[in-house]
């Protein structure tokens, strides 16, 4: 009988001691959890702060060929071109980013967050290479020949192309900075969601 009862005192030590661990693996993995969405969350917002100059340089680059198209007199066909291509550059680019804002990464799984930013990864190197240097190999020599046609004096128009020549090396590189950026960001996440979804397979 006192055999049974040690027996029996030792098991029930051994449950309180097992739902103690329990408890305290539970904490843990939110502790984990809250850390890993906060850093995830502290990258996305890079991104955010990005999509906002986007949005910034975008909207005065409207503005800026709008005045060009009153008071250089370009034409519809171009300025219709530069305008629609850099609305529609905007849009894509936050519609994009928009799975990985900030608020919606703490609402979604770590697998799902991986996904997305595979895809944004994806999606600024097709838009590099499939649309981003096309446009421009056909923009330049556009504005190029507008110039040509509207400005008749011709160290007027030797400055303008100096200019748009140091305004393009300049956007050229900002550009440059903000593709590296901005897959150095989404490789960062996959690497952060692939070690936490592989640390969960490995607990199964």
């Amino acid at each position: 009988m006192e055999n049974n009862s040690i027996l029996n005192d030792e098991l029930i030590l051994m449950r309180k001691q097992l739902s103690v661990l329990k408890d305290k693996v539970k904490k843990q993995e939110i502790i984990n959890e809250k850390t890993l969405k906060r850093t995830l969350s502290n990258k996305s917002s890079q991104l955010m702060k990005d999509n906002w100059k986007l949005v910034i340089m975008g909207l005065l680059g409207v503005a800026s060929y709008v005045f060009l198209f009153y008071s250089l007199k370009f034409s519809i066909a171009f300025s219709c071109f530069t305008i629609i291509a850099l609305v529609a550059s905007i849009g894509i680019q936050c519609y994009v980013t928009r799975g990985l804002s900030p608020s919606v990464i703490i609402n979604s799984d770590t697998r799902e967050v991986y996904r997305k930013a595979m895809k944004l990864r994806k999606f600024n190197k097709m838009w590099l290479y499939r649309i981003g240097i096309p446009f421009l190999i056909i923009w330049i020599p556009w504005i190029a020949y507008e110039l040509s046609n509207v400005v008749e004096d011709k160290r007027l128009l030797t400055g303008y192309y100096i200019s748009g020549c140091i305004g393009g090396i300049i956007g050229g590189i900002a550009g440059i900075r903000m593709y590296r950026r901005h897959n150095k960001i989404a490789e960062d996440i996959m690497d952060i969601t692939k070690d936490d979804e592989d640390d969960k397979f490995s607990e199964l």
